[in-house]
C-alpha cells in the first residue's frame, strides 16, 4: 500500500504554509449533522433520523516519508508536530490527536504512513467550540483511504473514524453514527437502525415541498454527551433487564401500558420516552416515503416534549425556542445534540421562516439570552473527496 495522487488545485481558505512548496495530494470533507429524531433511542440499539448539514470540516493532506506528522489548524492557527516513530493517540491535543489516533492506528494494521502533512479548516460557525470531531474524523478517515489505496468499505471507514474520535471502535451505536457520515446524500435525510448497523436514505427536500427546516443554535452550555448517553445506556438496559427484553425497542407500543406498571417509578419516565420516540422515527421515515414532510413537524414537538418530560432532557433556552417558533406559526420544532450545548431544530412553511426567524431573536433578546445563531438545514452530501 502506497500513497497515490498527486497535486491538486490550490486551497485558498487553507491559510498556511504547510502547502507553500507543494500543494496538498487531495481535499477532502465530511458534514457536520444534526439528529431530527430519535435521541438518545439512537444511542442503545434504537432508531434515528439524521441530516447532515450544508457546513463542513475539511482536510487537506499530503504524505511524505520523512517520520513526521505535521497537523496545522487553519481555523485558529498553529501546527502540531509528531515524531512517528513515537507516535501515541494521546500525543497531542485538539485536531491532532485525532490525527494521530488515526495514524497510530493504520500503522497498528500495517499501513505504511511514514509521515503527512494535514490542514484542517472549514465553514462551520466561528466560535470558541472545537471541530466535530465525527465529521474531523470522517474526513480524515476517507483521505487516508484514499492516499493508501486501503480499499475500505464503509462499515471499516466508520470504525476507523470512531477509533480517531474516541479511541475505541467498540461501540456500535457509535460507530453506525460515523457510518451515517458516508451515506448521507443530498436532499434526503437518513434512517439509522443502530442495532443491525444499517442505513437508509429517505427523500427530503424541503425548499421543494415550500418548507424551511431552521437549525437554532442556543448557545447553552454543553452538559457532555458522552455522559448523557451513558446514563440512558444504564437506565434503559436495566428496564429492559427487568422486563425480559434484549433492548427496549423490542416493547412493542401496546404493551408499553402494561409495561409501565411492572416498573419503578423513576424507569418509567425513560421507557415511555423510548417506545414512543422508535415509533416516531418510523413513522417520519413512512411520512418520507410517502413525500409528506410537513407532516413531521408534531412528530418533532412531540419528541421535544417527551424528551423534557420523561428524561428530564430539556433547558431554557431550547424551551424557549420551541415555543417562541411555533407561536410564529412553525409546524414543529425540538432539542436536538443536548449533549453539546443545544440546537433545536425548527420545521416551518417557507413563507413563515422569516418570521420565525424574527420571533426567535425578539423572544431570546428578551430572555436576556446570547442571541441564537439560526441557519438553514438543508440536507446535504456527506464525506467525500472534493480535489
Amino acid at each position: 500500500m502506497h500513497p497515490t495522487g498527486a497535486g491538486g488545485p490550490p486551497t485558498p481558505f487553507l491559510r498556511d504554509d504547510l502547502f507553500a512548496r507543494r500543494p496538498p495530494a487531495g481535499l477532502w470533507s465530511a458534514p457536520a449533522r444534526v439528529g431530527l429524531l430519535g435521541e438518545p433511542t439512537g444511542h442503545n440499539g434504537g432508531f434515528a433520523l439524521r441530516i447532515a448539514l450544508p457546513q463542513n470540516v475539511r482536510a487537506a493532506v499530503r504524505p511524505h516519508a520523512d517520520g513526521v506528522l505535521r497537523v496545522h489548524n487553519a481555523r485558529y492557527g498553529g501546527t502540531v508536530i509528531l515524531r512517528i516513530a513515537k507516535l501515541r493517540p494521546d500525543h497531542a491535543h485538539g485536531p491532532a490527536r485525532h490525527v494521530a489516533a488515526l495514524v497510530h492506528a493504520l500503522r497498528g494494521s500495517g499501513c505504511p504512513v511514514e509521515g503527512a502533512d494535514v490542514s484542517l479548516d472549514g465553514d462551520l460557525p466561528a466560535g470558541p467550540g472545537p471541530m466535530p470531531s465525527g465529521a474531523l474524523c470522517s474526513a480524515l478517515a476517507l483521505a487516508f483511504n484514499d492516499l493508501y489505496g486501503l480499499g475500505l468499505d464503509r462499515t471499516r471507514l466508520a470504525r476507523l473514524a470512531q477509533y480517531a474520535a474516541h479511541g475505541s471502535g467498540r461501540d456500535p451505536d457509535e460507530s453506525v453514527d460515523r457510518l451515517a457520515a458516508f451515506a448521507f446524500a443530498p436532499g434526503h435525510a437518513l434512517l439509522l437502525d443502530t442495532r443491525r448497523g444499517t442505513t437508509r436514505p429517505l427523500p427530503l427536500a424541503p425548499a421543494a415541498a415550500g418548507l424551511q427546516l431552521l437549525v437554532v443554535e442556543v448557545r447553552a452550555a454543553a452538559d457532555g454527551s458522552d455522559g448523557v448517553q451513558a446514563r440512558w445506556r444504564a437506565t434503559s438496559g436495566r428496564a429492559a433487564q427487568l422486563l425480559g427484553l434484549p433492548a427496549l425497542r423490542d416493547l412493542a407500543p401496546g404493551r408499553l401500558p402494561a409495561a409501565l406498571g411492572e416498573l419503578p417509578p423513576r424507569l418509567r419516565g425513560p421507557v415511555h420516552h423510548a417506545v414512543t420516540e422508535n415509533t416516531r422515527v418510523l413513522q417520519a421515515a413512512a411520512l418520507l416515503d410517502e413525500g409528506r414532510p410537513a407532516a413531521l413537524g408534531p412528530l418533532l414537538t412531540g419528541s421535544h416534549y417527551s424528551l423534557r418530560d420523561h428524561c428530564g432532557i430539556s433547558r431554557p433556552e431550547a424551551t424557549l425556542a420551541v415555543e417562541a417558533a411555533l407561536e410564529a406559526g412553525a409546524l414543529g420544532a425540538r432539542l436536538a445534540d443536548h449533549g453539546t450545548g443545544g440546537k433545536v431544530v425548527v420545521l416551518t412553511p417557507g413563507v413563515l421562516a422569516r418570521s420565525v426567524t424574527s420571533r426567535l431573536r425578539q423572544s431570546f433578546a428578551r430572555a436576556g439570552h446570547p442571541a441564537p445563531r439560526i441557519t438553514t438545514g438543508t440536507p446535504a452530501a456527506g464525506a467525500r473527496r472534493l480535489h
